[in-house]
């Protein structure tokens, strides 16, 4: 079986017909598809780049909002808002004093009195007065100790005295500590 010159040119024109028919009724939409899609991937590359910078900030904001409340913490405690925060204070100086090994055997806090003249309109100061039994190592630890604590406290006074009846050593402390009104 032969095919005609004319045959094949007719089947050619016919195939060349349906593949231009095909791409003009299929593949153009497509394409015109696939671009809006691809502007469309685009675009939501640009926002997820957007939302990870943004992101980042947001964590190296709350990191350093971290970093910040720790230092407030630090100075809440080394000068507390507001009140004398008396039970920690009173906590802190007991653990103070086991710690050095001296046995803390009487504790008078003075209220202070926010209204002295010439007293600072923000900090208030309050006096503290200690008395401690122990050994004269342990007495040096507990002021080295009171001395790094990170509540500010000033030391005033400090006496001496002998226990009669025990032959113990026996410290009198006159301490500082303030407060933010």
């Amino acid at each position: 079986m032969t095919i005609s010159r004319s045959s094949r040119t007719s089947v050619i024109i016919i195939v060349i017909l349906l593949l231009a028919a095909v791409t003009y009724f299929f593949l153009i939409p497509q394409w015109g598809n696939l671009s809006s899609k691809q502007k469309e991937i685009n675009d939501l590359r640009k926002q997820t780049e957007n939302l990870k910078k943004t992101q980042k900030q947001l964590d190296d904001f709350v990191a350093k909002y971290k970093t910040l409340q720790e230092q407030v913490n630090t100075v809440n405690n080394t000068l507390p808002l507001e009140h004398a925060d008396t039970p920690r204070l009173l906590a802190n100086v007991e653990e103070l004093s086991k710690l050095s090994g001296l046995r803390l055997t009487d504790i008078q806090i003075k209220e202070a009195d926010a209204d002295l003249p010439g007293q600072s309109t923000s900090v208030v100061e309050q006096e503290i007065s200690i008395r401690l039994i122990g050994s004269y190592p342990a007495f040096q630890d507990f002021v080295l100790r009171l001395e790094n604590n990170l509540r500010l406290m000033d030391v005033l006074s400090a006496n001496l005295r002998t226990d009669a009846e025990n032959a113990n050593l026996v410290y009198e402390l006159r301490v500082k500590t303030y407060y933010l009104k």
